[in-house]
């Protein structure tokens, strides 16, 4: 799978899992350090660390693993590193703080979910 995939993998996990404000960035032209920033909101600590764990347990079902994260003593973020894709996992308060979409607004937003087609289409 590329990088592309797997980030949009992660966002449509996340989206199962009742995560908000799902963002994929792709970075690739303004960073040299990853290809994509995949950002999303959890209602709760609690949230976070569970929308943590189930994308580390689903990649790792695809043989991709962590180079690392982070994240574990705060109540407010988390951060799983895959190499070429960092996924950032936030309270509403600790989003709006960092505000990495700012912070990288010369990355560009990567659509990741499906187009339904209506039924008379």
């Amino acid at each position: 799978m590329t990088p592309r995939n797997v980030s949009k993998k992660i966002a449509k996990l996340i989206y199962s899992k009742k995560g908000e404000e799902i963002l994929i960035l792709d970075v690739r032209k303004v960073a040299n350090f990853v290809d994509y920033f995949v950002i999303a909101t959890g209602t709760s600590d609690i949230h976070i660390k569970m929308l943590k764990d189930a994308i580390i347990e689903e990649l790792e079902k695809l043989n991709i693993s962590p180079l690392r994260t982070d994240g574990d003593k705060s109540p407010d973020w988390k951060v799983i590193d895959y190499g070429d894709i960092m996924v950032h996992l936030f309270t509403q308060e600790a989003r709006k703080f960092y505000n990495l979409e700012n912070l990288w607004s010369d990355g560009k937003k990567v659509s990741w979910k499906e187009k339904v087609k209506k039924d008379n289409e």
